[in-house]
């Protein structure tokens, strides 16, 4: 989370600035951060899952999680050999987001 912290703070990747260009290699920024941000969720579903239920709070877990995918899901953050420690659920989510962008694409 550090590294991540370093990243988002680092002007020269997150400019500032509105008239401050943004750098040609966004992307592969975006993608890192949010590669690293993954496994932390990875880590939390596979070895603090029993803390996280007996504190409660697995219901928010759960939300950040789902949003945070998500978003991932909307620009393409993250492929399946990256997300194959959680497959089942971000299968799961992933069918989510695709209904979710069906019924918009209906409703418009």
């Amino acid at each position: 989370m550090a590294w991540v912290e370093a990243q988002l703070d680092n002007p020269a990747i997150f400019p500032v600035n509105e008239d401050e260009p943004w750098p040609a290699d966004f992307d592969a920024y975006a993608t890192d951060i949010f590669r690293r941000m993954f496994r932390i969720f990875a880590i939390i579903f596979h070895r603090s899952f029993d803390e996280i239920e007996k504190v409660e709070a697995t219901a928010h877990l759960n939300t950040v999680f789902k949003h945070f995918l998500f978003f991932c899901f909307e620009f393409n953050f993250l492929d399946d050999k990256e997300t194959a420690a959680l497959a089942g659920p971000v299968k799961v989510l992933q069918n989510d987001f695709k209904s979710a962008q069906q019924q918009q694409n209906a409703a418009a």
